[in-house]
């Protein structure tokens, strides 16, 4: 269990640290904020089940939050800090990228599909989750996108 656990923690802080090569100063001015304030504050969705969402007693749950709460436990550590309050902070599908801009969160923790214009505004971690889809069409049905317009 020891191991698992220092190998774990290891791989946090070397994501953080990455992250810090990556984005930069703006970062590192969100970690000075967060060492001073001793809160890190993660925005979630209370309806994006299974990732993120309250459950039934009203804790925030769901893979992503998981993630999000590990996330935090590493950033203490690699903040050197003793104890550092993780506070969840409920956001909507309308308002998240605002929370972020605005400093009401530090990060958001769910399933978001990162767009260009979405970059434009925040920075995104590396892929958590990948999802797809695929049409199958019978050779004597449609044959494209359009000739299915109104249909189920």
């Amino acid at each position: 269990m020891f191991i698992k656990e220092a190998l774990m923690r290891r791989t946090l802080i070397l994501a953080i640290a990455s992250m810090l090569l990556v984005t930069g100063p703006a970062l590192a001015g969100t970690l000075d904020q967060i060492k001073e304030s001793g809160t890190f504050r993660i925005g979630f969705r209370t309806d994006a089940a299974p990732f993120s969402y309250l459950n039934a007693i009203e804790e925030p749950s769901g893979y992503s939050v998981s993630l999000c709460h590990t996330i935090g436990l590493g950033l203490e550590a690699f903040l050197g800090m003793e104890k550092l309050n993780i506070e969840f902070v409920p956001v909507t599908a309308a308002d998240r990228f605002e929370a972020i801009t605005n400093g009401k969160i530090d990060l958001l923790c769910g399933a978001t599909t990162a767009t260009l214009s979405r970059r434009e505004k925040v920075d995104f971690s590396i892929p958590t989750f990948v999802d797809g889809a695929g049409v199958m069409f019978h050779k004597d049905g449609p044959s494209s996108f359009d000739q299915l317009a109104g249909r189920n």
